[in-house]
This record gives structure tokens, C-alpha cells and sequence, in this order.
């Protein structure tokens, strides 16, 4: 008599190495999910927030304090405000113009660097997949493991031949066959689609297949 089952642990392990397994989520709702799956998501700003704020708090400080010596006449740190003023008025004579254009341009992309820092969520290389209930987290790692597994295995390919690479909006499959060797490109095509869509990810994901032959892309 043969024993047909399989131990959870081998069975886990055969499924994550050859595809990624079907899942639907349950749709009773929870009120954490939405904000765990945000967290496990996104970057944190706190460290851009604090070295901003540290800088801001420094430099506060420092002219906080040439104002108390100025109104107390003692001696500036650095400038006293007056000579700061007249700095800032003569500033255009002090410097070459180009490069007061470049520090003015260089400061306008700090600026804008840290307004997209704080605009636009980051990313840690992670997709959720939906449920209401439960925050499922999956790495982009091991989707692209996964995808590369299951088109491998629909195309017969060995290890090395297929590639994926996942960012926060695409899936970019590229295949290289054996010379010679022609492919079902429907196939493979269908096959990365059917991998992404079953997921159900947030955000979701738009897919691509490169076909590499003889050193030309398809």
C-alpha cells in the first residue's frame, strides 16, 4: 500500500520552489489590515523628518543666539545679524554669478528632493496581496522567484534562462532559449499574466515577456 500524502513542510516547500500557489484571501473585514499592510509597505520617513528638523532646530538656535548677543553687545559667534544682512545684500558681488546660479540651482533640488520625499511614499520592495481581513504581505523577491520558476517550468528551461525582475507597477520577464530553440510565446505570455492576476496585488502589476534569441531582443 503507498501513502499518497505529503507532509505540510515538503508540500510547502514543493510549491514555492516550482510556482506561486493560488491564494483567495477571506473578505471578512479587518480594521488593522489596511494600515499593516501600508506599514510593511512603505518606508519610513521618520529619519528624512528628523534630520530635517534637526538642522532646522541647529540653525534656529545658532541665530537665536547671535540675536541675544547682539541686543546684549557682546561679541557675534560668527556674524552679527547686521553683518548678515549686509552679506545678503552684497551677496551677488561677493560671488562669481555662474556659480551663484549653480548653489541656487543645487538648493532648488534639495528642496525639491525633500518635497518628494515627503509627497511620495516610499518603497520597500514589497506588494500586498488583497484581503480585508489580514495584511499578506509578499516580497518582490520572491514574486520574481516564483515567476521565473513557473515560466521555466511551462517552457522546459533550465536554471539561468529566465530572469524577472518586479518593481512597484511592472513585471519584466526576459526568457534566453537554447539556440535554435523556438517558444510559445502565447504561452508564456498567458502563464505570466495568470501568475501575477491570481495574486490579486496591490498595486497591481503590468506585465511583459522579452524573448532574447541570438543576442537580439523580442
Amino acid at each position: 500500500m503507498t501513502n499518497s500524502e505529503t507532509s505540510p513542510a515538503t508540500a510547502s516547500q514543493s510549491s514555492g520552489a516550482d510556482s506561486l500557489d493560488e491564494f483567495v484571501p477571506n473578505s471578512t473585514k479587518g480594521p488593522s489590515a489596511s494600515y499593516m499592510s501600508r506599514r510593511a509597505t512603505h518606508s519610513s520617513r521618520a529619519i528624512s523628518a528628523i534630520f530635517v528638523s534637526l538642522l532646522v532646530l541647529a540653525a534656529s538656535v545658532y541665530l537665536t543666539t547671535e540675536v541675544i548677543l547682539h541686543l546684549l553687545g557682546r561679541p557675534a559667534l560668527l556674524l552679527s545679524p547686521k553683518e548678515y544682512a549686509t552679506s545678503l545684500v552684497n551677496l551677488p558681488d561677493l560671488f562669481i554669478y555662474p556659480w551663484l546660479a549653480v548653489g541656487g540651482i543645487v538648493a532648488a533640488l534639495i528642496g525639491l528632493i525633500l518635497i518628494i520625499k515627503a509627497v511620495f511614499p516610499g518603497s520597500l520592495g514589497r506588494h500586498r496581496i488583497r484581503s480585508e481581513r489580514t495584511a499578506f504581505i509578499l516580497d518582490d523577491k520572491a514574486l520574481a522567484s516564483g515567476i521565473s520558476a513557473s515560466l521555466r517550468q511551462v517552457a522546459g528551461l533550465g536554471p539561468g534562462q529566465v530572469s524577472t525582475s518586479v518593481d512597484r507597477h511592472n513585471v519584466i520577464a526576459s526568457v534566453t532559449p537554447h539556440a535554435g530553440r523556438d517558444l510559445d510565446r502565447d504561452l508564456l505570455e498567458r502563464t505570466l499574466r495568470e501568475e501575477v492576476s491570481k495574486l490579486s496585488l496591490t498595486p497591481s502589476l503590468k506585465t511583459k515577456l522579452v524573448v532574447i534569441n541570438s543576442g537580439s531582443d523580442s
